[in-house]
């Protein structure tokens, strides 16, 4: 599998988030619907078992995009309801992400 759509991925994830460091551009990036556009991308529903390329793969997509949530989230401080709430219901799959990330992540400390 050639690797050149993860790397144009990893530098187009690169600049998001640079700009959802910055309180205008997380709040840009809200506003154009940025949870809804990262949902739509194929690797959300991918399912990855027992292959390890494949699952660093996968992971390579997955970190990136979990940063971006993150530095939205961190960035909007006290409007985090109100990003939390799109997160989670504006669609399913960035929302089942989100979710797995944040509750059940935070339970195997």
């Amino acid at each position: 599998m050639p690797l050149l759509p993860l790397y144009i991925f990893e530098a187009k994830m690169s600049i998001l988030l640079r700009l959802a460091m910055n309180p205008e551009g997380a709040e840009l990036l809200f506003d154009n619907r940025i949870f809804e556009v990262l949902g739509c991308c194929q690797f959300m529903s991918a399912k990855v078992q027992s292959n390890n390329e494949l699952i660093e793969r996968y992971q390579r997509l997955i970190m990136p995009t979990l940063k971006v949530i993150a530095a939205i989230l961190s960035v909007y401080g006290n409007k985090n309801n109100k990003v939390i709430l799109k997160v989670t219901t504006s669609n399913t799959k960035i929302g089942i992400l989100f979710y797995s990330f944040i509750f059940v992540g935070s339970n195997m400390d």
